[in-house]
C-alpha cells in the first residue's frame, strides 16, 4: 500500500472525528438550551400561579371593607363589585353592571369571562357568599410585578396569561399576542414545540395549565433570540474546532510536501528500474539500464531535502554499480548450469519413462494377484494401458476359436462398436496371426480395419503371446495421427507378456473349474440314482438357493456357486444303506443316528480342494439349526455358514412339498404354516430370522418355482 494512500485516510478520519465532535457539542448545546428554557418556563408558571393566588386571596379578605366603603380607591384590580339578590344584580359598587341583570355561569369558583367588560377584556369573576348577602366580584389580572426584576423571567421574552380558548387576560405591554387579544388554540400545547406565529415568525412555545379557572400561561421565545443564546454557548467550542481543523490541514501540507512527495518520487524510480530490468535481454542491456538508474538515483538524492531519502538514494546507486560487476560473472555461470540441466533433464525423462513402465507392470501384477473378479481385474489393467499410452481408448480381446471377444475397454467416449470380430476380418486379428505388434498411423488407409470409434485415427495392436500361443490382443487407439513410437512399443512389451501369462493361467483355471463341475455333476447324478432323488427336486433346491442368495445381496459368483453345490448337499447318502433311504415306515433311533452321518460323509467325499469349500460346508452344516438343536456339531446362529442356512430352509420346504416313502406331499399353504408356526418336528426357531422374514413376505415365489419343476406325482 502506498504511504500517501495510508496517510490521506488517516487525516481524513481525524477531520471527520473533529467534525463529529463539533456536531456532538452543537447537539448538546441545543439540548442544554432547550432544557434551560424549559426550566425557566416551569419556574415562571409556578411564580405566576403563586402571584394569582395571593392576589385573589387579598381580594377575598378586603371584600367586606370594599362593600362598606364604596368610595375607597383601594384594591384597584377589583373592577366589578355588585350585591346579588338571588341571581340578579342589586346595588352595583364598581363596574358597568346594570341593576337587575340576571347572572348565568357564575358560581362560587373563580372563572373567566368577557361578559362584564365593555372593552371585551377577560376578567376573573366569582360569587362570594357572606353572612348577610351575596356579592359578584370581578378582578382584572395584573402580573406586572413579575417583570419589575428582569431576573424573574430570565431570557423568556414573551408571556401571556389566557383562558382555555386563548382569550388574553394579561400580557406585557406591546406583546403581539396582547395586541391581537388572543392566542391561537393550536398553539396552546403542553409540550414544547416550534411553530409559526400569526405574524409569520417562528417561535419556541409552550402552554402551562394553571389549576385556577382554566387559565393557561403561554410562554414563548422567538427563534432569533434562541439562536443568539445558542451562539453564545457554541462560540468557543466552534472556534476551537475550526482552529484544530486549520492546524490539521497545515500539518497535512507539511507531511505531504516534505515526506510523501519525496517518497513517491523514490517509488517511481523503483518502478522504472523494475520495468527496464524486465525488458533487458542481454548483459549489455542490463549494464546500460543499471548505470542509467544509478545516475537517476544520484540526482534524486542530491535534490531531496530529507537526509533519509538522500542516504537511501546514494546507497542504492552504489549497490547498482556493484550489481553491474556481478552480472557478467553470473551469466557465465548460468550458461554452464543450463547445459548441465539439459543433460540431467534428458536423463531424468528416460528414468521417468522406465519408472512409469515398471510401476504399471507392478500394478498390473497386483491387480491380477489380488483382484476379486476377472472383469474388475481386466478393467483396471485397461485403465493402466490407457494412462501409459496417453491414448483415446484401450481394449483387451481374448482369442476364442476363430474370433476375438471383447473382454474390457476404457475411453472411446463410450463403448466400442463391436463385441466380437472374426480374426481373419480385422487388423487386431492380423497382429494375432503374425504374433507381432502392428502400428497403424492412419487407419483409414487399411482395408482390413474395423472401426472401434468414429474419432480413432491411429492404433497399436499388441498380440498377447504365451508359450508360442496367441491368447489375445491389446488395442491402443488415438483420436489424432500418431507415427510409430518404438519406445512405447518397447515399454508395452513386458506388460503384454505378463498379461498373456495371466490370461493363460485364467484359461487353465477355467478348464479346471469345468472339470470340477463335470465331476460334481456326475456325483450328483449318482446320488439321485442311489436314493430315488428326482431331477425335479435337485432343480428346485437349486432355484430356491439362488432365490434366497439374491435376496440376501450375495455376489453373482456366490449365487452361481451355491446353486451348483446345492445339488451335492446329500452326496453323503451314498454311504447310507439304501434300504434305510427308501424305508416306508418310521426309522428307529439307531437307524436315524446312522443316516445323520451322511453330513460328515458328504464332506469327506468332496475332499480338500479349495474350489469345493462351499460344497463341503453345505454338506456338513445343512442340517444345523439356528437355535443349536441341529447336527452334526450343534452349531447355532452366525456360527452356521450362510450357505448352509440357506440350504436348510430350501431343503425343508421342498421336503414338505414332495412325496416321500413315509409321507404324502403337503400343499404350499400347509408347508408355509409348518415353517412359520411349527408342527412339533419343524419350528421357526430352526431357521435364520433374516431368511425366515424373506420367506414370510415372498413365499409365493417358492410356490412358483415348485410349480415350474413339478413332478407327476406331486
Amino acid at each position: 500500500m502506498r504511504l500517501r494512500r495510508f496517510v490521506m485516510p488517516f487525516f481524513a478520519a481525524l477531520s471527520l472525528v473533529l467534525t463529529l465532535i463539533l456536531l456532538v457539542l452543537g447537539s448538546v448545546a441545543v439540548r442544554d438550551e432547550f432544557d434551560e428554557r424549559e426550566r425557566m418556563a416551569r419556574l415562571l408558571a409556578q411564580t405566576v400561579y403563586s402571584r394569582l393566588i395571593r392576589q385573589l386571596r387579598n381580594v377575598e379578605e378586603i371584600l367586606p371593607f370594599l362593600v362598606t366603603h364604596e368610595g375607597e380607591t383601594v384594591a384597584l384590580d377589583v373592577v366589578l363589585l355588585s350585591r346579588l339578590d338571588d341571581d340578579r344584580t342589586g346595588r352595583v359598587s364598581r363596574g358597568p353592571l346594570p341593576s337587575g341583570f340576571r347572572l348565568t355561569g357564575v358560581g362560587p369558583l373563580w372563572t373567566t369571562t368577557t361578559l362584564f367588560s365593555p372593552g371585551g377584556e377577560a376578567l376573573l369573576v366569582r360569587r362570594i357568599e357572606s353572612r348577610d348577602a351575596s356579592h359578584l366580584v370581578g378582578v382584572r389580572l395584573d402580573l406586572g410585578e413579575l417583570f419589575a426584576d428582569p431576573g424573574e423571567a430570565g431570557s423568556l421574552e414573551g408571556m401571556v396569561l389566557c383562558d382555555a380558548r386563548g382569550a388574553v387576560l394579561w400580557g406585557l405591554p406591546g406583546d403581539p399576542f396582547v395586541v391581537r387579544g388572543a392566542v391561537p388554540p393550536a398553539s396552546l400545547r403542553t409540550q414544547p414545540r416550534w411553530s409559526r406565529a400569526p405574524w409569520g415568525e417562528f417561535l419556541w412555545a409552550r402552554a402551562y395549565s394553571l389549576p385556577l379557572a382554566g387559565l393557561r400561561l403561554f410562554v414563548y421565545v422567538p427563534r432569533r433570540t434562541f439562536m443568539l443564546a445558542l451562539a453564545e454557548r457554541l462560540y468557543l467550542p466552534v472556534l476551537l474546532g475550526f482552529f484544530s481543523l486549520f492546524l490539521l490541514g497545515a500539518f497535512w501540507t507539511i507531511i505531504s510536501r516534505q515526506v510523501l512527495d519525496p517518497m513517491e518520487k523514490a517509488r517511481l524510480v523503483a518502478v522504472e528500474m523494475r520495468d527496464r530490468l524486465d525488458t533487458a535481454r542481454s548483459p549489455t542491456d542490463y549494464t546500460t539500464t543499471i548505470e542509467e538508474l544509478s545516475k537517476g538515483m544520484s540526482v534524486f538524492s542530491r535534490a531531496s531535502a530529507l537526509e533519509e531519502v538522500t542516504t537511501f538514494g546514494q546507497a542504492l546507486a552504489s549497490s547498482l554499480q556493484t550489481l553491474v560487476a556481478q552480472q557478467e560473472e553470473l551469466i557465465s555461470y548460468s550458461q554452464e548450469l543450463e547445459s548441465m540441466n539439459a543433460a540431467l533433464t534428458e536423463t531424468n525423462e528416460i528414468i521417468r519413462q522406465r519408472e512409469t513402465l515398471w510401476r504399471s507392470t507392478l500394478e498390473a501384477s497386483r491387480v491380477v494377484s489380488y483382484g476379486d473378479e476377472e472383469e474388475a481385474q481386466l478393467g483396471r489393467i485397461t485403465e493402466i494401458l490407457l494412462e501409459l499410452g496417453e491414448a483415446f481408448g484401450a481394449a483387451i480381446d481374448r482369442v476364442e476359436g476363430d474370433e476375438l471377444v471383447l473382454m474390457a475397454e476404457r475411453g472411446y467416449s463410450g463403448l466400442p462398436s463391436y463385441d466380437r470380430l472374426a480374426i481373419s476380418d480385422c487388423l487386431a486379428g492380423q497382429a494375432v496371426e503374425e504374433m507381432r505388434p502392428l502400428w497403424i498411423a492412419d487407419v483409414s488407409t487399411e482395408s482390413r480395419y474395423r472401426a472401434t470409434h468414429d474419432s480413432v485415427r491411429s492404433e497399436l495392436f499388441l498380440p498377447l503371446v504365451h508359450l508360442g500361443r496367441a491368447l489375445g490382443v491389446i488395442t491402443l487407439s488415438w483420436d489424432e495421427r500418431r507415427e510409430e513410437n518404438p519406445d512405447l512399443m518397447e515399454a508395452m512389451a513386458p506388460l503384454g507378456t505378463f498379461l498373456a501369462g495371466a490370461l493363460d493361467v485364467q484359461n487353465s483355471l477355467a478348464e479346471l473349474k469345468a472339470s470340477y463341475a463335470y465331476m460334481a455333476g456326475r456325483l450328483q447324478h449318482l446320488t439321485a440314482l442311489y436314493h430315488d432323488e428326482t431331477s425335479e427336486h435337485v432343480c428346485r433346491t437349486e432355484a430356491y438357493c439362488r432365490f434366497f442368495a439374491e435376496k440376501l445381496g450375495r455376489s453373482g459368483d456366490e449365487v452361481d456357486r451355491i446353486g451348483f453345490f446345492s445339488r451335492l448337499h446329500d452326496i453323503g447318502k451314498l454311504r447310507v444303506p439304501r434300504q434305510l433311504l427308501v424305508k416306508p415306515g418310521p426309522l428307529t433311533e439307531d437307524e436315524f443316528e446312522l443316516i445323520k452321518n451322511h453330513a460328515l460323509w458328504g464332506a469327506e467325499i468332496l475332499g480338500d480342494s479349495d474350489w469345493l469349500d462351499m460344497g463341503r460346508r453345505i454338506c456338513l452344516y445343512h442340517h444345523e439349526r439356528w437355535d443349536g438343536t441341529g447336527y452334526p456339531k450343534g452349531l447355532a446362529g452366525e456360527e452356521i455358514p450362510w450357505e448352509a442356512r440357506v440350504m436348510a430352509l430350501a431343503d425343508v420346504y421342498d421336503a414338505l412339498r414332495s412325496r416321500r416313502a413315509y409321507k404324502e406331499p403337503f400343499s404350499h399353504e400347509r408347508a408355509c404354516q409348518i415353517i412359520l408356526e411349527g408342527d412339533g418336528r419343524v419350528r421357526p426357531e430352526h431357521f435364520d430370522p433374516a431368511l425366515l422374514e424373506i420367506f414370510r413376505t415372498q413365499h409365493h415365489q417358492l410356490d412358483v418355482i415348485f410349480g415350474s419343476y413339478n413332478e407327476d406325482d406331486g
